[in-house]
C-alpha cells in the first residue's frame, strides 16, 4: 500500500480479491472515485504503478465498489465450486438526471475473466478508457435504497420489498449469469442468441423493513421471519 500512495493521492480505499492473486476495488483520489486492478502475481518493478486505472465512464456521477457486490464466501461448497475466473464481480454506479437531478443506482456486473485480462497491461499502461472495457458491464437497475444486494460466484441476489403483497412479506431476485443457467433459457431453441443472464423470484414471509438479512451458499438467512400455526380445538369427553 505504501508503493500505491506514491502513484495515488487517495482518501479511501475499497477493494476485494477477485481471483488467488487479483484485487479490484476503487479509490478516491480526489471527489470522483476510480475503479482500480491490482496484481500480485508477478513482481513488479517498485517504479511501476502497482495497479491499472479504469475510467467509470462520463455517464456516471459516483461509483464504489459495494462490500456486498463480490462474492465473501471460497467457493468450497456446491454449486459454486467453479473455476474463479467464470465468477463475476461487480460496482456500483449513480446517474443524474440533468433535469430533475433523480440519482438512478446501477448495480454493472462484470465478468472476471475479462478484468484478468487487462491484467497483463500492469506496468504498460495505467489507464484504460471507459471505451476499451465498460461495454463488458452488464447493467441491472436497483431502487437507490435497496441495501441487501449480494454476489455469491455468479449469481446477483436482491432482497425488496414486495409491491402488492401482504405486508411483511419480501422478494428475493436472483440474475443468474452462469452459463448452464442461460443454456437452460434456450434450450428449447437452440438457434436462439444466449441471454446475459436469466432472472428467478422467490417470496418468503420475512419483514423487508425489520429484519437483517445474510446470504452464504447454505442460502439467504433472515433474522425476523413469521412463522404460521394451525391450532386445532380437541374437545375432551370425560
Amino acid at each position: 500500500m505504501e508503493t500505491l500512495k506514491e502513484h495515488i493521492r487517495t482518501r479511501n480505499m475499497t477493494a476485494h480479491f477477485i481471483d488467488e492473486h487479483r484485487l479490484f476495488g476503487t479509490v478516491c483520489p480526489d471527489r470522483k472515485t476510480t475503479l482500480m486492478l491490482w496484481d500480485s502475481s508477478n513482481p513488479r518493478n517498485p517504479e511501476d504503478p502497482p495497479g491499472i486505472i479504469f475510467e467509470p465512464g462520463p455517464d456516471y456521477v459516483y461509483s464504489s465498489v459495494d462490500r456486498n457486490t463480490h462474492n465473501h464466501e471460497m467457493n468450497h461448497v456446491l454449486p459454486f465450486r467453479e473455476n474463479p475466473s467464470m465468477g463475476i464481480t461487480a460496482f456500483v454506479a449513480y446517474t443524474e438526471h440533468p433535469i430533475t437531478k433523480v440519482m438512478t443506482r446501477r448495480v454493472l456486473v462484470i465478468p472476471v475473466r475479462v478484468l484478468t485480462s487487462f491484467a497483463r497491461r500492469i506496468g504498460e499502461g495505467a489507464y484504460v478508457p471507459w471505451q476499451d472495457w465498460l461495454h463488458f458491464a452488464t447493467p441491472i437497475e436497483l431502487p437507490t435504497a435497496s441495501p441487501c444486494t449480494h454476489i455469491l460466484h455468479s449469481q446477483v441476489l436482491n432482497v425488496r420489498e414486495a409491491g402488492n403483497a401482504p405486508k411483511s412479506t419480501s422478494i428475493l431476485r436472483v440474475w443468474d449469469f452462469s452459463l448452464h443457467s442461460r443454456r437452460r433459457q434456450v434450450q428449447n431453441n437452440p438457434s436462439a442468441r444466449l441471454p446475459p443472464y436469466t432472472i428467478r423470484e422467490f417470496s418468503f414471509d420475512a419483514d423487508y423493513h425489520d429484519s437483517a438479512f445474510y446470504f452464504t451458499e447454505g442460502g439467504v438467512l433472515a433474522k425476523t421471519v413469521r412463522i404460521y400455526v394451525v391450532a386445532r380445538h380437541i374437545e375432551v369427553l370425560t
